[in-house]
């Protein structure tokens, strides 16, 4: 009686098997790689646009509380702007019930221009040091422009600089661009100042 030949994996198709196997691990790794490397790029980016939400809502923020000061010393010089630095009046905290000067510029540093805002009250009895808040690291590029109508006999427009008048601007227009955005170009920020005007 012959007995019935054993059926089994040859050497060749086990071989075979395993390099199927290597090949579907690493097409597996291969996608779970990409997306890795896709949800550290959107996470990345998604950093970026809070970072500029936070820091359009700090321009608005300090920028929109500019005040029109009608008397005293303060009168003289409530707003001043020019393309790459503004200094202002506000009435914001720390002041008690004085003022605060506010002055936005580039500031430069050893790693590139950083977008700064100072602060200083000058309420009587209240002359502290300067407060210095960094907004922005690595400004690739940062002007500043003001719309409105310096005297009532002037048409409302853009101006690069507004100086010696008694009233703020209607609109504070800026445009910055980081070393970070890469190539997305940002639209520039259009600021209301609500008390422009009462001052004259």
């Amino acid at each position: 009686m012959t007995r019935r030949a054993e059926r089994g994996f040859t050497l060749i198709e086990l071989l075979v098997a395993l390099a199927l196997v290597a090949a579907l691990l690493a097409l597996l790794f291969s996608g779970i790689g990409l997306g890795v490397k896709s949800m550290t790029r959107l996470d990345d980016q998604v950093a970026r646009i809070e970072a500029r939400r936070s820091l359009a809502f700090t321009l608005r923020r300090e920028i929109a509380a500019t005040y029109p000061a009608t008397e005293g010393r303060a009168a003289a010089a409530t707003f001043v702007g020019q393309p790459a630095v503004m200094s202002f009046l506000s009435l914001g905290a720390g002041a008690g019930a004085g003022y605060t000067r506010v002055w936005l510029m580039l500031e430069e540093a050893r790693e590139g221009s950083n977008l700064v805002l100072m602060r200083r009250p000058q309420a009587p009895g209240l002359w502290f040091g300067f407060e210095r808040v960094v907004l922005a690291r690595g400004v690739a590029s940062f002007r500043l422009a003001y719309f409105g109508a310096p005297t009532a006999t002037e048409p409302p427009a853009w101006r690069d600089h507004w100086e010696g008048y008694r009233s703020p601007p209607e609109l504070v227009r800026i445009a910055l661009t980081l070393t970070s955005d890469g190539s997305y170009a940002w639209p520039d920020e259009v600021v209301r100042i609500w008390t422009a005007g009462a001052g004259s």
